[in-house]
Order: C-alpha cells, then sequence, then structure tokens
C-alpha cells in the first residue's frame, strides 16, 4: 500500500486545529480548575478532586455509548459532524460556567460546579469520539495517519502555549482572583467555538469518505470486539497510565512552582512556553524518523526522555536557576511531542486492523473505548492527586503566600514528580508488547 499523501493539506490542517480548541480548554481544567476551586473558591481539595473524577468518569461511561452512536448515526450530514457541531456550543459555554461562577457559597457552589463539570464532560465526549474515529476512515495511508496526527500535536502544543503560558500570565497581571479566572473562562470559550465548528467543517466536506456498516451495530458486541482486540487493548492499557500521569503532573504543578519552588503562578508560564515550543518544533523531527523506525521503538524512547525528565522535579526547590528550570521544561516537551506522536498514530493503525480483520466499520466505538480509557485515567489522577493533599494537610484558602504544612509540600512533590514516572515506566511495558509495532509502518495498516 503507497504512503502517499491522498488528502489535500487544508484537511490535515483544519482537522488537527480541533484539537487546538479542546486541548487549549482541557488544559486550562487540567492545569488551573483544581488550584483554581481550592485556592480561590476555597472548595477542599477532596471535594474538588472527587468532583472533577466524578465528572470525567461520567464522561468515560458515556464515551462508548458516544462512539456507537456516531458509528449508526445516519444523517445528510454525515457520521461525524453533527456531533461535532453540538460539542462546540456545550464546551463554549462550559468555559465561563465552571470559571466564572455566580457568587454562591456551600452547597450551592458545589451544585454550581457540578452541573459545569457535567456539561464539559459530555460535551467533550461528543466531539473526541467522532473526531478521533476520522483518521482511519478518511485515509487508507498508516503515515498519512501519522501526519495527520502530526498536524493534531502540533496544535496541542499551540493550546498548550495558550494554556500554560498565556493563561497564568494573564490571571498574574489580573491580580490572580475571581475575576482573573472569569477571564480565562470566557477567552477559552470563544476559542472552542471556533476551533471546534472548523473541525466539523472538515468532517462535513469529507462525509462521502465514511463507510457506514450495512447494518445496525449494536453496542454490546462492539464493547466486545474493542476487549477482544490485543493491540488496541495494549495500546489503551499503556495510554491509562500515560494520562493518570499527566494528570498527576497537570494538577500538582502550579501547587509545585508556587509552594515548593516560592516562585510567582506566573512562572508557570516558563514551563508551558519552552515545553510547548520544543514539542512544536519536535513535530518534523518524529515524522522523518517515523518513516524509518517503527513506532513501537519510537514510543518507548520518548517514554523514556519525558519520564527522566519527569523524575527531576524531585531535586528541585527554591532557588533552582531559572536555566534548569528551561532545560527540564525544554526535555519535558522533547519527550511529550514523541509520545504523544507515536501514541496518537498508533491508535488509527490499531483500529484499521481491526477493521481489516472483522470487516466492520466501527471505527468511532473503538475510539470511543480509547476515550473511556483515557477518561477513567485522568480521573484517577485527579482524585488521588485532592485525596494526596487532603490526607497530607493541604489547607484550603490560604492567603496568598501563606505557606502550607511541610507535609503538604511532600504531597505536592509526590504528585509531579514520582507518581508520574512511575505511570511512564508501566505505560512502557506494555507498548513494548504492541504487536503491531514490529512490523513496518506500512503493514501495520495494511488491514485498513
Amino acid at each position: 500500500m503507497s504512503d502517499a499523501r491522498t488528502l489535500p493539506r487544508s484537511t490535515h490542517a483544519l482537522w488537527g486545529v480541533g484539537s487546538f480548541g479542546t486541548n487549549t480548554l482541557l488544559y486550562v481544567h487540567s492545569l488551573l480548575l483544581l488550584f483554581f476551586l481550592a485556592s480561590v473558591l476555597g472548595i477542599d481539595p477532596a471535594i474538588a478532586g472527587s468532583m472533577i473524577a466524578g465528572a470525567k468518569l461520567f464522561d468515560a461511561v458515556t464515551d462508548p455509548v458516544i462512539g456507537w452512536w456516531s458509528d449508526n448515526a445516519r444523517t445528510r450530514w454525515g457520521r461525524r459532524a453533527p456531533f461535532m457541531f453540538g460539542s462546540a456550543l456545550l464546551l463554549a459555554v462550559s468555559a465561563p460556567l465552571l470559571f466564572a461562577p455566580p457568587d454562591l457559597e456551600g452547597g450551592a457552589l458545589l451544585a454550581w460546579t457540578a452541573v459545569a463539570l457535567l456539561l464539559f464532560s459530555l460535551g467533550y465526549g461528543l466531539f473526541n469520539v467522532p473526531y478521533l474515529a476520522m483518521p482511519a476512515e478518511i485515509t487508507p495511508s498508516p503515515h498519512e495517519r501519522t501526519q495527520l496526527m502530526s498536524w493534531r500535536i502540533a496544535f496541542v502544543g499551540l493550546a498548550g502555549i495558550a494554556s500554560t503560558a498565556a493563561a497564568p500570565l494573564l490571571i498574574e497581571r489580573m491580580g490572580g482572583g475571581r475575576d482573573a479566572y472569569a477571564a480565562i473562562g470566557w477567552i477559552t470559550g470563544g476559542i472552542v467555538l471556533v476551533a471546534l465548528g472548523l473541525a466539523g467543517l472538515t468532517a462535513l466536506r469529507h462525509r462521502d469518505l465514511e463507510r457506514p456498516a450495512p447494518t445496525k451495530l449494536a453496542l454490546a458486541p462492539q464493547v466486545r470486539a474493542a476487549l477482544g482486540a490485543r493491540p488496541f487493548m495494549l495500546l489503551c492499557g499503556a495510554k491509562f497510565f500515560q494520562l493518570m500521569g499527566l494528570a498527576s503532573v497537570s494538577a500538582t504543578l502550579p501547587f509545585f512552582v508556587t509552594q515548593v519552588m516560592a516562585r510567582p503562578t506566573g512562572d508557570i508560564a516558563i514551563f508551558g512556553l519552552t515545553a510547548n515550543l520544543v514539542q512544536l518544533a519536535s513535530m518534523p523531527l518524529w515524522v522523518r524518523v517515523a518513516r524509518r523506525r517503527e513506532k513501537r521503538t519510537l514510543c518507548l524512547s520518548a517514554i523514556g526522555i519525558y519520564a527522566l525528565a519527569l523524575a527531576t522535579w524531585s531535586f528541585s526547590g527554591p532557588g533552582e536557576p531559572t536555566s534548569l528550570f528551561v532545560l527540564r521544561s525544554a526535555v519535558m516537551g522533547l519527550g511529550a511531542g514523541g509520545l504523544l506522536l507515536m501514541g496518537q498514530s498508533m491508535l488509527p493503525d490499531a483500529i484499521a486492523h481491526e477493521r481489516g480483520r472483522s470487516g466492520v466499520a466501527n471505527e468511532a466505538s473503538f475510539s470511543g473505548f480509547y476515550s473511556f480509557v483515557e477518561k477513567t485515567a485522568s480521573a484517577m489522577g485527579s482524585f488521588a492527586i485532592g485525596a494526596l493533599l487532603s490526607v497530607f494537610g493541604y489547607v484550603a484558602g490560604l492567603p496568598k503566600g501563606a505557606a502550607q504544612p511541610e507535609s503538604a509540600l511532600l504531597a505536592i512533590t509526590l504528585g509531579v514528580a514520582l507518581v508520574p514516572a512511575i505511570c511512564a515506566a508501566l505505560s512502557a511495558v506494555l507498548i513494548a508488547l504492541y504487536p503491531l509495532g514490529r512490523r513496518t509502518p506500512a503493514a501495520a495498516g495494511a488491514g485498513a
């Protein structure tokens, strides 16, 4: 099978821009939401973490249903576009609801936050599940799927700059209070509406490439098919540990920078800008190397780079030179770029392999199950960090500049360094067992 590009470059770009919208919102949530709820609104971190985890678990449970629903959809606009347009509206509304709540307290504040979290979770699933199904069905070329994913990861990097760099700077400039976070909510809502709308138009444009199943697919057999697909399940297991580690890093980084390293909130921007610029710059390198090396090997290399950089957070503290802070961020960006690109490009290969083996066009059912794994991992990471901070004595709502107990600082360090490094090691074990990587990239997708 030829690896020549079969889709116009505009499709690569406009499909990828959808990830700019979802990941801007996702990064803002992962990086700032727990900190906002605990330190600005004064909600106990264990309660806040549990609410975030509960919403993600709701999303996880609904994702396979969304995938089955999308696979069975028969509309004049195709199987994917209607879901993506609907999600654009839900996500655009959920951002200001979360970060710009009215002046509520106690149970009323918790109820408002819970509803906003559920809207976000539903909207994210409605977009992400059909979105991730598209590469396996709109191109037969495994290498073009890697190219598509490189555009996606590039926009993920831009989203990282917008959220982990620009957002903390804006919050710092606006004084770090509720008004600052409200501005972030409204800005991200607008970004999401535009970016997801463009991706939806791309799905609409290429709806003729979708290959619906000849008969209606039942939900239970699709779940069993996913569970019985060994390459796909190994990839899901690896992704579970990777995302659990990422959720741990994202949730604890604002605490670590401000309370362990004793740096201002705006310095999170140094990490975000450096890591994401390096991640962006590394995309052509990873794509070029992927033409000659198996994706499994490259994924393992990226995991090793990322895990070693994570472990060095353990030795960080007040007075660390900015040059070392930047270097660590750069190495993490290099590893994250390869990890994201290889992991994401292996997904449509595994889905296409199963479609070739079974003859069933159920791409969204597989991406829905994959998304279920993603959300479960992220939920467990958020819950674990919230519980860890609470158990180790983190004091919610302290005045700005007040010191946390030493035990709370230890929990923060564990969350940003040790927990994600262990998760990375576990994911490497599963990637090493992934069978499709032992073949050439073209052969891995021969069933497409």
